[in-house]
């Protein structure tokens, strides 16, 4: 009888996936909380942010027996050495919580070969339920143990971590791989000391996602070159080099790769020489899956053709949805083939430029010119909106439902007035005061997070048709 009841429990239980119901039903009995416990257990992220905080934690999960600890579905390590003691409690805590995710972030460690050693056993630890490994802001406590003046430039390419390197063959479970600038130090001795590219993505034959931040372009093109050289490419759908200046060579190379790509996230910073085509090229060549686009262009050159040149007007980026494009200039032509756009960030883009070409003429022939016609979500961060902008930006776009701006108090009831439909508003600066709120159906309460300087506040405003959630 118990064995059905604890049954028809966990059927319950496997139908819930809200944390507070979880917690709330661990109230109902004995039986509920050990089995609910379980299920939060696998639903919970830990952050332990310092060599006290995990040992503590590591002693907690001692007292308990080891069959009862649930697999974490998150564990999040930051600001410790992983040396000696800490590196023994780190280990032990990953053992016996086998988290889904691990995230590393500025941690130190003794130094490259230390820090592959232990990522090469992380998998095999967690008896393969790892599918996502974070690694941010890495950095070593000492050098190497290598004799640099026996090797040619420094540049050893790992000869002597093979037996390290080979283990990662238990990354097969690895979905999601991220890693921002972590390899490189301050000591020009670390300069030379890359990631094992080539001997680690062969292993990870069910990746789908890859973030990379790297220090420089050579890094990233290890990783492309990686990525060629396999026999058959791991399905990855999200890529991610954000603030990794990509050349042209690269983009050629990530063109032929032929990704089934839905998130793509790419920058061309000072120094680069990449020309509006080749970005087009790209962009076009992942038009049929790509689904959410950000692109950061670093630099000012009369040269480039930011509304990129985009001949066939028939190619169309029919699945792409969201688009952040952090420049100072409008992608007119890319805009006009994304007809299923709704999300749209141009951070960087001059209001005036921006009412000028894309605003006032979808204004001017409403029929005629689609051009974000599905948009419901716009965000613009560089400066405060004039009002005669924000007016006609509410009129070309009246179902808009998420916004995020500069505003001031007169700009707020500008809002109230010009967008209908408008659900979400994140307020940027400092320039709005209550008075601004004048006017408004205020009807709930707001709720605080955050330090002074950078608060947070969300209000939910009764319009007329809809709810307002004011963020600030």
């Amino acid at each position: 009888m118990y064995q059905l009841f604890t049954k028809i429990i966990n059927k319950i239980l496997n139908c819930v996936q809200d944390v507070k119901q979880l917690k709330a039903l661990r109230l109902l009995n004995k039986t509920w909380n050990e089995l609910g416990t379980a299920r939060l257990s696998q639903k919970s992220s830990v952050e332990l942010n310092s060599p006290q905080r995990l040992k503590l934690y590591l002693k907690k999960l001692e007292m308990l027996e080891a069959i009862t600890i649930s697999p974490h579905r998150s564990l999040h390590i930051s600001s410790c050495d992983i040396i000696e003691e800490t590196e023994r409690h780190l280990f032990s805590v990953i053992k016996l919580t086998r988290p889904k995710e691990l995230h590393l972030t500025n941690c130190y460690f003794l130094n490259l070969r230390h820090l592959l050693n232990n990522l090469a056993d992380l998998s095999s630890i967690c008896n393969g339920s790892l599918y996502c490994v974070s690694i941010n802001d890495i950095r070593f406590l000492s050098k190497n143990n290598i004799d640099y003046e026996e090797c040619e430039e420094r540049n050893f390419k790992f000869e002597e971590m093979k037996p390290i390197v080979s283990k990662f063959i238990s990354w097969s479970s690895i979905r999601k791989l991220e890693l921002t600038d972590s390899f490189s130090d301050v000591d020009e001795s670390f300069d030379t000391l890359n990631f094992p590219w080539s001997t680690v993505l062969p292993c990870l034959i069910n990746l789908n996602i890859l973030h990379v931040q790297l220090a420089n372009s050579e890094d990233l093109s290890e990783v492309i070159t990686a990525l060629l050289d396999l026999k058959v490419v791991p399905r990855i759908t999200e890529w991610s080099s954000f603030l990794s200046n990509m050349t042209a060579e690269q983009m050629q190379s990530l063109q032929v790769l032929n990704l089934p790509l839905k998130s793509l996230d790419l920058s061309l910073m000072m120094e680069s020489a990449v020309c509006a085509q080749t970005l087009a090229s790209l962009l076009l060549s992942y038009g049929q899956t790509l689904e959410n686009l950000k692109v950061l262009i670093d630099h000012d050159t009369d040269e480039f053709d930011y509304a990129l040149p985009i001949e066939n007007q028939n190619i169309l980026m029919s699945r792409l949805i969201h688009m952040e494009w952090m420049t100072n200039a409008v992608p007119v032509n890319l805009l006009a083939i994304c007809p299923n756009l709704k999300s749209l960030n141009v951070s960087e883009v001059n209001q005036n430029l921006f009412v000028k070409e894309i605003v006032k003429p979808r204004l001017k022939n409403p029929c005629g010119n689609k051009i974000l016609e599905n948009l419901t979500s716009f965000s613009l961060e560089c400066e405060v909106l004039r009002e005669e902008n924000l007016l006609l930006i509410g009129k070309a776009f009246p179902n808009m439902k998420k916004l995020c701006l500069f505003l001031d108090d007169s700009k707020i009831r500008s809002i109230y007035k010009g967008f209908p439909n408008l659900e979400e508003l994140f307020v940027l600066g400092n320039e709005v005061t209550d008075i601004g709120f004048a006017g408004w159906p205020l009807k709930c309460s707001c709720s605080e997070e955050g330090e002074q300087e950078n608060e947070k506040f969300t209000i939910a405003c009764l319009a007329s048709k809809s709810t307002v959630n004011l963020v600030f």
